[in-house]
């Protein structure tokens, strides 16, 4: 269960993996999420999960690797399933 603080200010825990974004991410979505910023910070929250548990971050820009890294150190997103041993 991820973190954030939601428009009121108030901190909400969220599974990222049950939102309507992460169902419906592919990989042109989630990075314009990410670069041109989501409808709201719980959908780019979901395109830094998204892109954790597809391994893509090691495909792309060190700058995603380091921010999924960051996310996780924070609480914000999860661990990828396979380290959870799920």
């Amino acid at each position: 269960m991820a973190t954030y603080v939601d428009a009121t200010g108030e901190a909400q825990t969220v599974n990222l993996r049950d939102t309507e974004a992460y169902k419906k991410f592919d990989p042109l979505a989630v990075i314009m999420c990410i670069e041109e910023g989501g409808e709201d910070p719980l959908t780019t929250l979901a395109a830094w999960q998204w892109v954790l548990d597809t391994g893509m971050y090691k495909q792309l820009q060190g700058f995603y690797g380091r921010t999924c890294r960051d996310l996780l150190d924070v609480g914000m997103i999860d661990p990828p399933l396979s380290e959870k041993g799920d």
